[in-house]
């Protein structure tokens, strides 16, 4: 916690956090009397009590107060909807405790872990004499791993949480950007102050405790609720993912709707998830559609925290897409739905088709705003800020100069029509080849007809999508590829020569130069996403699973560091400087298909582009050298330890200065040819001989774990078993 507050978290006068944050909207309509006793009093020795007897006095206290009882309860939680701190087995994890809406807690039994309003975090260092608290969590990891949860099952913009710790609390404000937290305030001492917090806590509305006004929440006895268990039942006219030709007696009916699709959607339906109708903007009209449990939701409580829905249209009734993000503010960053638009537009083919987009008016990320406001400073400062400029502390610090980390976030929506399938569901190696190919064809209309690149090509971002077509009169269904996620996309010539994007697929260059995205860079990402899954999923040479994880770790997953700068990791760059797939020396990585020969020729192209830019890299450096010779106040101490020059060189200099051959150069050129690249994969998959079962799961062992004695930077290391989204930057 200690840590993140140094990144990511401001303070705030306790005084200011109640009347800035928890001033009701409307006076109550009967209000309480005011107190006259101190209702923490029997807790003066809570720093002598356990956790478990601190939780359970202070929730009695504040439920038999009547100055707050009546707006909200204090209860434990049910269930929480991530299973998964419970299946690890290693630790149980403590009951969460809550503030809710009387009306939510019932009876008896515990209210729904999703029914929470204010999250509450009762923790003491003294521990019970229960065996199963012998092995308490590390309570800032905790508050920050449930408020990340809170965040991606509620619709919210914000969250609150109220932090005891033992005869102390904290409040703190949440949002996607950092937090606001008060010192420590004494409940005992400073009991009108606590009381007042929590009345003003029981009559604030929900949209002042954070929660989404445009997502509505949806009970069983909601007639939405109903559509959305009846739209989850499997039909007989459901289409299956069976590539070829339709009987052209039982030709497929529109509206198309794939089982995938809705056992997609009956999925979401989770029982300890919420519903809701949400709301997307569309021009001067909102248009609602019902969600359940995400089906992708990026990891991490700060930034853009996508969550990835198959919702269904209220007023089509027909499945599709819908994307809830934060993006990143700033005149360098286009919505994704408007790069979308100009795709549609011109008809570049294998993208998304945009159906409504807009950004949640009202909804930005309020952390660096305020941090602005206590400096002084005005809305151009805190774009300033926002771009990691360097600021003084403010009032009674002012010597002190601290580096703002903090950006701002804007609530966006966005509802495509396609509901994809991931990358890693693709059939065959052939099939994989056709993918990545059709996405390649994407990436090509864009830089041509909008001289836009991608900026994030990745295996997360390349999707697979059945396509319905007539074909000689008959009806045909073939798996094509999407090039999805175009909210780093820009013109050419303003990409940034910042690292972003998806580390794992990024080329040599953009991981060990300062340089900006170039069309050789995103085709080397190409190659890359094709060998990682290739690797990852299908029959090859490497007959053993932990080595093929092995191989992918040390390729795609580590980093090596310089000056505090990510660059490239050995392998990586021993593959491209050899043009050879080896998962150890000598030890070739083939498939015993069509995929080596494209692998192969794609990896020579690299090869050759990398030789051709490092030898006109270092013959520029000598020609710099020669134009302005050195002056004698340059001569080099010998005696004194020098800087390392600047980080522009890949590989060694004795390889540096051996000029590339004509078919170097050839080779070189064709790394930048969407056209060279597209006409190799649709070579190569129609080539005969292609296996049907080269596909046999995924190899890397559930149980895997990286060996972290090799882990270059273990922040960036996916940690076993990781999802088609890979770490990125930006």
């Amino acid at each position: 916690m200690a840590d993140t507050a140094g990144t990511h978290g401001i303070y705030e006068d306790k005084v200011e956090f109640a009347k800035r944050y928890l001033t009701p909207l409307l006076p109550p309509n009967t209000p309480s009397p005011p107190l006259d006793h101190n209702p923490f009093a029997a807790l003066e020795n809570a720093a002598e009590l356990d956790e478990a007897t601190l939780t359970c006095q202070f929730t009695v206290l504040v439920n038999q107060c009547d100055a707050f009882s009546g707006g909200i309860k204090l209860a434990s939680c049910g269930t929480r909807p991530d299973l998964a701190r419970s299946i690890e087995g290693e630790r149980k994890p403590k009951p969460d405790m809550a503030l809710f809406r009387p009306g939510l807690v019932p009876a008896s039994g515990v209210p729904m872990w999703c029914d929470q309003l204010v999250a509450v975090i009762i923790t003491s260092p003294i521990l019970s004499s229960a065996p199963e608290d012998a092995d308490g969590f590390d309570d800032g990891y905790d508050i920050i791993t449930r408020v990340e949860l809170m965040f991606a099952v509620q619709q919210r913009f914000a969250v609150f949480t109220l932090l005891v710790v033992q005869r102390h609390f904290h409040l703190i404000r949440w949002d996607h950007a950092g937090f606001i937290i008060t010192q420590p305030i004494d409940y005992f001492i400073d009991w009108r102050y606590a009381a007042d917090v929590l009345s003003r806590i029981s009559q604030c509305a929900d949209l002042q405790l954070g929660l989404d006004p445009t997502a509505h929440r949806l009970f069983p006895s909601d007639p939405e609720y109903r559509c959305m268990t009846e739209a989850a039942e499997s039909l007989a006219v459901d289409l299956e993912l069976t590539e070829g030709f339709f009987d052209p007696d039982n030709p497929p009916q529109r509206p198309y709707v794939f089982s995938y699709v809705r056992a997609a959607f009956a999925r979401s339906l989770d029982p300890l998830w919420p519903r809701y109708r949400v709301e997307v903007p569309d021009g001067n009209e909102n248009r609602t559609f019902l969600v359940g449990k995400p089906q992708f939701r990026a990891k991490g409580l700060f930034g853009r925290a996508t969550r990835g829905y198959v919702a269904l249209d209220c007023e089509t009734g027909l499945f599709v897409w819908l994307k809830d993000t934060w993006r990143t503010c700033g005149v360098f960053f286009a919505r994704e739905g408007d790069v979308l638009m100009e795709l549609n537009t011109a008809h570049v083919g294998n993208v998304p088709t945009l159906l409504y987009h807009d950004d949640l008016i009202g909804q930005a990320t309020y952390t660096l705003q305020r941090w602005a406001e206590q400096q002084g400073e005005s809305e151009s400062a805190e774009a300033g800020c926002a771009a990691g400029r360097k600021r003084t502390q403010g009032s009674g610090q002012s010597d002190r100069v601290r580096s703002c980390l903090l950006r701002r976030y804007q609530h966006y929506r966005l509802v495509v029509e396609e509901v994809a399938l991931q990358l890693s569901e693709f059939q065959t190696g052939q099939q994989l080849v056709s993918i990545v190919e059709d996405c390649v064809v994407a990436h090509r209309g864009a830089f041509e007809h909008l001289s836009l690149l991608h900026g994030d090509i990745s295996g997360g971002n390349m999707l697979i999508y059945p396509r319905i077509d007539k074909v000689g009169g008959r009806y045909a269904l073939r798996l094509r590829g999407i090039l999805a996620d175009w909210e780093m996309a820009r013109p050419a010539s303003e990409m940034p020569s910042e690292k972003t994007g998806t580390l794992s697929f990024m080329s040599v260059a953009r991981l060990s130069l300062t340089k900006p995205v170039e069309v050789c860079d995103e085709l080397e990402s190409f190659a890359y996403v094709l060998l990682y899954y290739a690797t990852r999923f299908l029959r090859s040479s490497c007959a053993l699973d932990i080595t093929v994880a092995n191989y992918i770790e040390e390729l795609f997953e580590q980093y090596n560091t310089e000056d505090g700068r990510i660059a490239c990791s050995a392998r990586k760059l021993h593959t491209i400087l050899t043009g050879r797939l080896e998962v150890a020396h000598g030890i070739p990585l083939e498939f015993g298909s069509n995929m080596d020969s494209v692998l192969r020729t794609l990896l020579s192209w690299f090869q050759a582009r990398h030789a051709v830019s490092q030898h006109e890299l270092h013959r520029g450096e000598e020609e710099l050298r020669e134009a302005v010779p050195p002056s004698p106040s340059a001569e080099v101490d010998p005696e004194v330890d020098h800087p390392p020059s600047s980080d522009v060189s890949l590989d060694k200099p004795t390889n540096a200065h051996k000029e590339p051959s004509a078919d170097d150069h050839k080779l070189a050129s064709l790394a930048s040819s969407h056209h060279a690249m597209a006409e190799l994969l649709t070579n190569t998959e129609g080539l005969p001989g292609w296996p049907d079962d080269d596909k046999v799961g995924d190899r890397i062992p559930m149980d895997w774990c990286p060996d972290k004695r090799h882990v270059n930077d273990p922040s960036q290391a996916s940690g076993g078993r990781s999802g088609n989204k890979k770490r990125r930057t930006g």
